[in-house]
């Protein structure tokens, strides 16, 4: 659930990989969201679908992660917030240009690739439950309900925005007489370890000159389970 000063959230997963068969089973994947860095073997990669001079990306706040087995995103997914499972590899190259001579994205000399780029597999315990409890106290303009529920270190990326939004910024927006309702679908949650993951489409419903307009977003939550609890820590949108 994302809103910070304007209506914004939405979920997605990653297309058109597969659906993933649902699992109770978590996985021993190393989620790469900050502070945490890349280190090659199985990972989460989230991130914003962008495509490269060199093919698709994921763009993270550590620069680019290239998709071994794509050749381009769906259009429609370009500038999406995303989420791949597979294992990173670091290839170091004395220069990284593509046929034509231009430059690839990235730091020059490293490149960091990860194959094959799927979604991850479906995984619950309670995080769809944490999802719609964070809708549920935002509608209610609960304070210290989202006080426990987000992380005080919170983070909220957007596509295409180089600030990045806090919690004080989420509390700021519940004040916003304009967001009347918030509505949350197509969620899919994804475990590994201490974190979850849970993506998804949210609307607004905000009033705007007296209309009800929606105002879509997609989003990917990531969640890290403290006290017997799940805490939103960092969040994707566009």
């Amino acid at each position: 659930m994302i809103v910070a000063l304007a209506a914004c959230g939405g979920a997605s997963t990653i297309t058109p990989a597969p659906t993933p068969t649902a699992s109770t089973a978590t996985t021993s994947a190393a989620i790469i969201v900050p502070p945490r860095r890349p280190v090659d073997g199985h990972v989460w990669v989230i991130g914003f679908a962008q495509m490269a001079k060199a093919g698709p990306i994921v763009q993270t706040e550590f620069g680019p992660v290239y998709l071994g087995d794509r050749k381009e995103w769906p259009a429609e997914w370009v500038g999406r917030p995303v989420i791949v499972d597979g294992t990173l590899k670091t290839e170091h190259h004395g220069s990284m240009e593509t046929a034509d001579g231009a430059a690839m994205a990235g730091i020059p000399g490293d490149q960091l690739i990860v194959t094959p780029s799927t979604a991850p597999p479906l995984a619950d315990d309670g995080l769809l439950e944490a999802e719609r409890e964070l809708v549920k106290a935002f509608e209610r303009r609960d304070r210290a309900a989202l006080e426990l529920m987000v992380s005080a270190s919170f983070q909220l990326h957007i596509s295409g925005r180089t600030n990045v939004r806090t919690r004080d910024d989420m509390l700021t927006s519940m004040l916003v007489p304009e967001i009347e309702k918030v509505d949350v679908s197509q969620l899919q949650s994804h475990r590994s370890g201490a974190y979850g993951v849970v993506t998804g489409l949210q609307v607004a419903k905000v009033r705007d000159k007296g209309a009800l307009i929606d105002d879509p977003t997609y989003f990917v939550d990531v969640f890290e389970h403290h006290d017997n609890r799940w805490v939103l820590t960092t969040a994707y949108a566009k």
